[in-house]
């Protein structure tokens, strides 16, 4: 790689990282982040699968939210070993392969975009196919998991970097899959399609790398789902006093190691997109009474739905509520109100108000007539699996109690 080149490499990840916007200094954090942050402390400490480490960080983002950030274990020890004298924060700074490799692909495909004065002495020098990314030293250049995370969001926008241009079937012409691991690759990035046991039905794009103990890696998770979501999860991580080579995890792509840390930050993306619907500051009752209101006026139905933020099932509930098909019938057929229960002890007189004594588990469902009358009795607690019901049960269901025109 030139000179020339390798300095453009550099100039386009400072203008990334420089460009970014500004984060909370935890990422987004509108959940709650403690359980993966625990998550990071077993990994060092070495509970699980995975021998202990010195330190790991993660950083994800989501579109151009940086939603989470966490990190534990020492970055840095006193000479003799036996105190730490940096902890590791998702800002610390390391030698990272990825960013090197991913930065220079950049920047080849600034310079065929942009007419760059050394753009013909680059191309001339590039071999298709050769792959030469997976060889390029880690220099000085260093980078953060946040800095990495924004490098793999950047993906996102850049076809021409995350086409593939070469794919491994082991031929000797092709480079090799590198023992099945790699689908494709193109100009500084692999292509990972996930597998029923890690990341099934997505496919990665991005790169790891690995010296002298340290780990890292970036990673951009799209969904290969049809209509899914456009923006992917980026993902970093990094993993530093690893001490020999970790066992390879489900997928042939990533050790145990890089496999579980990939793990915690796609579970924090997640959470931290699930929808958070509940409100305990609000006036239950008076929103109930608007809804009412409303209703007579509409020809909805009321809807109300006891639960909490905390519960898995009410969260899992709200998102089935913003899928295309059933949000259609929400909106089309209900006036709806999300009441806050708490841990089952906050709003319960909402609940009695329709003649629900006892609320056995959250969420609880109250489909009522404009006047009040409820509707569903006897089945205002099958919703308390909610988040492992089918799309299609929720549709079944609450469209036969929407209101129609017809």
């Amino acid at each position: 790689m030139s000179r020339s080149v390798f300095l453009f490499s550099l100039f386009a990840i400072a203008a990334l990282v420089d460009a970014a916007p500004a984060a909370a200094s935890r990422g987004d954090r509108n959940f709650d982040a403690g359980d993966f942050d625990r998550r990071l402390e077993r990994t060092v400490a070495g509970k699980g699968r995975t021998d202990p480490v010195a330190a790991v960080s993660v950083a994800v983002m989501i579109g151009d939210r940086l939603v989470y950030q966490g990190a534990a274990g020492c970055a840095e020890f006193s000479a003799d070993g036996t105190e730490c004298v940096r902890e590791m924060t998702a800002a610390s700074k390391f030698r990272a392969g990825p960013v090197l490799e991913i930065a220079h692909a950049l920047g080849r495909v600034s310079l065929e975009k942009n007419e760059r004065p050394d753009r013909r002495a680059y191309s001339v020098s590039y071999e298709a196919e050769e792959n030469p990314a997976l060889q390029f030293p880690q220099a000085d250049l260093r980078a953060s998991v946040v800095d990495l995370a924004r490098l793999a969001r950047r993906l996102e926008t850049l076809p021409d970097l995350t086409a593939a241009q070469s794919r491994g079937n082991d031929a000797p012409t092709n480079g090799g899959s590198v023992d099945g691991r790699f689908a494709a690759f193109g100009p500084g990035v692999q292509q990972i399609a996930g597998t029923k046991e890690f990341l099934s039905g997505s496919t990665l794009i991005g790169r790891s790398g690995n010296a002298d103990g340290l780990y890292s890696g970036a990673w951009l998770v799209k969904s290969d789902a049809a209509g899914a979501a456009e923006d992917g999860v980026a993902i970093a991580f990094a993993a530093t006093g690893v001490k020999g080579e970790p066992a390879k995890g489900a997928h042939l792509a990533f050790n145990l190691i890089e496999e579980r840390l990939m793990r915690t930050a796609m579970d924090a993306a997640i959470a931290a997109d699930e929808p958070r619907p509940f409100d305990k500051h609000a006036d239950a009752m008076r929103d109930v009474d608007d809804a009412l209101a409303a209703a007579k006026e509409s020809g909805k139905r009321p809807l109300l739905v006891l639960g909490a933020n905390w519960c898995h099932d009410s969260r899992g509930l709200a998102k089935k509520f913003q899928t295309e098909r059933l949000s259609r019938i929400i909106e089309g057929g209900y006036e709806l109100v999300w009441v806050d229960v708490g841990r089952k002890d906050r709003n319960l007189d909402v609940a009695r108000r329709f003649g629900v004594e006892r609320i056995i588990g959250t969420p609880t469902i109250l489909i009522l007539s404009a006047d009040g009358s409820i509707l569903n009795a006897d089945s205002v607690n099958d919703w308390r699996t909610a988040d492992s019901r089918s799309i299609d049960e929720a549709i079944e269901y609450f469209g036969a109690y929407a209101a129609s025109d017809e």
